[in-house]
């Protein structure tokens, strides 16, 4: 929920950002700090959005992806690995 979350921001301020861009360029310097928050707030979310695809499995434990209910045969070791976003990670002790 917050990688779809975090896309849908990023998304919005980078078009804000676009939006705020083009009139500092035709010469309105108005715009110019509403262009630097969104690029920041643009940045920002992207960030959190790409952290999403990683998961820490805790020593002692393995990770288990399920995917909309579908299970996966590959179990996660300890250690960070990466995953699909929208999946859940179940972790079981060893």
């Amino acid at each position: 929920m917050l990688f779809i979350l975090s896309i849908v921001v990023a998304v919005i301020a980078f078009i804000s950002w676009r939006a705020a861009a083009k009139k500092v360029k035709e010469g309105n310097p108005t715009f110019r700090s509403l262009a630097t928050i969104t690029v920041l707030v643009c940045t920002f979310f992207t960030v959190v959005a790409l952290t999403q695809f990683f998961t820490q499995i805790p020593a002692g434990h393995v990770g288990v992806v399920d995917l909309f209910g579908i299970v996966s045969d590959r179990t996660l070791p300890p250690g960070i690995n990466v995953v699909n976003p929208l999946a859940r990670v179940h972790e079981f002790s060893v």
